[in-house]
Order: C-alpha cells, then sequence, then structure tokens
C-alpha cells in the first residue's frame, strides 16, 4: 500500500507532535520539533489541495478570457496577443505580460486591468 504524499506528510507530522517533541526534555529543540511539525502539516495540507486550486485557475483565467474579450476589440496588437497567449495557457503567471502590455495600452486598458484585478 503506497500513501499519498500529502497523508505521508501528515503521518509525519503527527508523529514528531505527539511521539518526538514530548519526548524531547531541552525547551528549545522541543519547540523546533513542534515547530517542524507545523511546517509538515502545512505542506501537506497544500499539496491535498493543489489539484482543487489548479482546477480554480483555469476556470479562473477562462472566465476572464471570456470578460476581456469584448473590452479588447480594438486594443493595440501586443495587447491582443498578450490575451491571445493567455487564452492558451494555463496560469495566473501569464497575466504579467498582459498586464504590462494593459498599462502601456494607457487610459483605453483601464477596464480591461480592473477585469484582470479581480482574478
Amino acid at each position: 500500500m503506497s500513501l499519498e504524499s500529502a497523508e505521508l506528510l501528515e503521518r509525519i507530522a503527527a508523529t514528531i507532535r505527539n511521539e518526538i517533541a514530548p519526548a524531547v526534555d531541552e525547551e528549545f529543540p522541543k519547540t523546533q520539533a513542534f515547530m517542524a511539525s507545523v511546517v509538515l502539516h502545512r505542506v501537506a495540507k497544500q499539496l491535498a489541495l493543489r489539484p482543487g486550486h489548479a482546477e480554480a485557475e483555469v476556470a479562473d483565467l477562462a472566465e476572464l478570457a471570456a470578460d476581456l474579450e469584448p473590452l479588447l476589440q480594438e486594443a493595440p496588437a501586443e495587447v491582443s496577443q498578450t490575451a491571445e497567449a493567455l487564452s492558451a495557457g494555463d496560469a495566473v503567471a501569464e497575466l504579467g505580460p498582459l498586464i504590462e502590455a494593459l498599462y502601456e495600452w494607457g487610459e483605453e486598458g483601464v477596464a480591461a486591468l480592473a477585469a484582470v484585478r479581480r482574478v
């Protein structure tokens, strides 16, 4: 039987918190052991939530692309190209070039920037 990464980290965190840390006599190492369990617990939660976060990110970007379509009909080529690249990708990090292009476009890009900020 193999465990998922998140479950394995959660078990290690519980072992440190419930068995190792209480067995340590000195205050500083005991605190460090408890903190290690907290960190492992947080990492386990992040791993467990990763698929849901990825799905939400893709949905947000699809919604943004739909919202931007009418706002960018008269946009310069640079803005349109970066918006198209955004539609092809699936990472919020790809918003950077679009935001830069919208700022360069000036006042006309304000409504589109507002849509991007919601994401």
